[in-house]
């Protein structure tokens, strides 16, 4: 009753849509259900063909015990040296294999070749060699002119490479740059009325404008005098010492006065020898290999004389200064190295430190 029930209600609706329930088949029980993929059976073996069958793995063998050998049965091995063959000398006439080779090779090898490769080890070997070029330091100017910050020095020693210069007003001694004219330091310097200044023997020696004293003065911070030397003529107003004499300009009398050191205390400079200069006066000395330097504070010219032939001093050449100093400047100081060809110059109002090249000064 039920079924009739639902196929008039398929009928209908199909109809609605132009169709008939004979053309259509339902199935009461539903939807088939879809039996699961089973695997095919494996086919039995067939009685021609037997079945294949393997062998279960077998257990590994365990290793047979180590026996140790006897000496009989150890194989005794011997050693010796085998030397190489040596290769039979060749036959006179005969070039060896390995010049032959290199004879094969070099013949290969262009003449220019081989030339050019020669001359290319020659240069590398000349240039190691040979020493490098460096070029030589630029040569000192012929002159240099440097003003000094304090006015009124006096003197000018060359002491241990550093020049030396003293100021009469302010009791010092002043040190100063010979490259640079740079003041380098200051120190006491005892003297009430200086003139002259020189070194020498180990001691700074100086000269009194007003009693024509001659001071020896300590070596040491306070350079008082130590000893005083009364017996000079005339009053000395510039000193030099060439290690062994002192040399003092005697102005009264115009001529440069050569005194030997004696050991007293006092009274101990003998005279040695005395040079008329004609009408110079000394504003700087310097001897050295017979030959004395006199710097003329007149005329501002440097004099060399040659004191060799005898006492009277014989005039070898002069460098006229003039043009190098302020106008209105006075000489007041002279100092030599004549293993290096210089020389300095020291003039006062305005203090000045004047450098020259000798071969430069006295170039003819």
């Amino acid at each position: 009753m039920a079924d009739d029930s639902l196929s008039d209600k398929l009928e209908s609706l199909l109809s609605d849509y132009g169709l008939k329930i004979d053309n259509v088949s339902i199935d009461p029980r539903g939807p088939a259900k879809t039996a699961p993929d089973v695997p095919a059976a494996r086919p039995k073996p067939s009685a021609e063909e037997p079945e294949q069958s393997f062998p279960a793995p077998s257990k590994p063998e365990e290793p047979a015990p180590l026996r140790r050998q006897s000496e009989a049965d150890t194989t005794r091995l011997s050693l010796r040296t085998v030397e190489p063959e040596k290769p039979e000398p060749p036959a006179d006439g005969e070039i060896p294999p390995s010049r032959q080779a290199r004879a094969g090779i070099l013949g290969r090898v262009p003449v220019w070749a081989i030339a050019a490769a020669f001359l290319i080890a020659v240069a590398a070997g000349g240039a190691l060699l040979w020493p490098r070029h460096r070029p030589s330091p630029a040569p000192a100017p012929a002159h240099q002119s440097f003003a000094l910050p304090r006015d009124k020095l006096f003197g000018l020693v060359l002491k241990e490479g550093v020049l030396y210069a003293a100021s009469a007003e302010e009791q010092l001694l002043e040190k100063i740059g010979p490259a640079n004219g740079k003041v380098l330091g200051i120190e006491k310097f005892w003297n009430p009325s200086p003139a002259g200044l020189a070194w020498g023997d180990g001691f700074f020696w100086s000269s009194d404008r007003e009693t024509g004293y001659v001071y020896r003065h300590k070596n040491d911070a306070s350079k008082a005098p130590e000893r005083v030397y009364m017996r000079l003529k005339g009053k000395p107003s510039t000193l030099y010492f060439d290690g062994d004499d002192l040399w003092a300009a005697n102005t009264l009398d115009d001529e440069v006065d050569r005194y030997a050191v004696g050991p007293g205390p006092r009274y101990d400079l003998a005279i040695k020898g005395r040079y008329p200069l004609r009408g110079a006066i000394p504003g700087g000395l310097y001897f050295s290999g017979g030959h004395l330097w006199v710097l003329d504070a007149l005329t501002r010219r440097l004099i060399r004389y040659d004191l060799r032939e005898g006492r009277k001093p014989r005039r070898i050449d002069s460098a006229d200064l003039d043009g190098y100093l302020p106008l209105r400047s006075e000489a007041a100081g002279l100092a030599l190295d004549t293993e290096k060809g210089v020389l300095w110059l020291l003039a006062q109002n305005p203090s000045v430190l004047q450098r020259f090249a000798l071969d430069a000064l006295f170039k003819k």
